[in-house]
């Protein structure tokens, strides 16, 4: 038991690590290709998608996906009751 309570430590400090590194990747990523690929192209014949997307993936590191998720629509069903 001791065993699989640091294991779900673990999974949950690796699980936050997850998503900030993921947008932090995400948003270096979207800002350079906007100012060294798209940024002579102009806003709207370039690099509209590409701000969106920064836009988005900014939202979701402050906010999270808790509310886009479908699994917080549907009904929630225990498998293993305590």
């Amino acid at each position: 038991m001791i065993v699989l309570s640091n294991h779900k430590k673990l999974e949950e400090i690796l699980g936050l690590g997850t998503r900030i590194f993921t947008t932090v990747l995400m948003t270096c990523i979207m800002l350079s290709e906007i100012l060294f690929v798209k940024l002579d192209s102009g806003f709207l014949s370039g690099f509209e998608f590409d701000t969106a997307l920064l836009i988005i993936t900014i939202q979701l590191l402050l906010n999270g996906s808790s509310l886009l998720a479908l699994d917080s629509k549907l009904p929630q069903i225990k498998l293993f009751p305590t």
